[in-house]
C-alpha cells in the first residue's frame, strides 16, 4: 500500500470519526448548560432545575450504555 493510499483511507475514516464525536461532546456540553437554565427561567426553581438535570443526566448515560451494546 502506497502512503498515499494510507492517508486517503485514514482520512476517510477519522474525519467522520471527529465530526461525530466532537458534535456529541458538543451537545452534551450545551444540553448541560441550556436545560437547566431554561428550567429555572420557566420554574423559577433552582432545586427542580437541579433534580430535572439530574433526570436528564441519567437517562443520557442510561441511552449511551444501551448504544454501546
Amino acid at each position: 500500500m502506497e502512503a498515499k493510499e494510507v492517508h486517503s483511507n485514514l482520512a476517510k475514516t477519522y474525519l467522520p470519526w471527529l465530526v461525530q464525536d466532537t458534535g456529541r461532546q458538543f451537545v452534551a456540553a450545551i444540553r448541560s448548560f441550556a436545560f437547566p437554565l431554561l428550567v429555572v427561567i420557566v420554574l423559577g426553581s433552582n432545586s427542580q432545575a437541579g433534580v430535572l438535570s439530574a433526570i436528564a443526566a441519567f437517562i443520557a448515560g442510561l441511552l449511551t450504555l444501551l448504544e454501546a451494546t
